[in-house]
């Protein structure tokens, strides 16, 4: 009888991004913070302070997608390194496999 491997909890993939998440907002947060009395004693009203967060968010709107996607096409160095790596039937790998493409 063959012992099967016992799988983690979590995936070491799916965690490390799950801490990366949890420090970017903690480090997204202590901004926002600092941000509102800043522009206050620059003169601003709510409106001001409105405006400018709104602008980030749309900022943010436009610009993950264009992150991930550059993630996407980059070199992923020591995240797939436990993956096993697909083949197809004839023994190879098909055409524009991201796991050929990333070496």
């Amino acid at each position: 009888m063959e012992t099967e491997k016992e799988r983690p909890l979590i995936p070491r993939n799916v965690l490390v991004l799950t801490l990366s998440r949890v420090i970017w907002s903690m480090s997204d947060t202590k901004i926002d913070n600092f941000l509102t009395p800043y522009i206050v004693a620059l003169g601003g009203g709510a409106q001001v302070i409105g405006l400018i967060n709104a602008l980030g968010s749309l900022a943010a709107m436009f610009f993950y997608p264009v992150g991930g996607y550059i993630a996407d096409k980059s070199a992923r160095a020591g995240v797939q390194q436990d993956v096993e790596e697909p083949e197809d039937a004839r023994g190879g790998h098909p055409p524009g496999d991201p796991l050929l493409l990333a070496r």
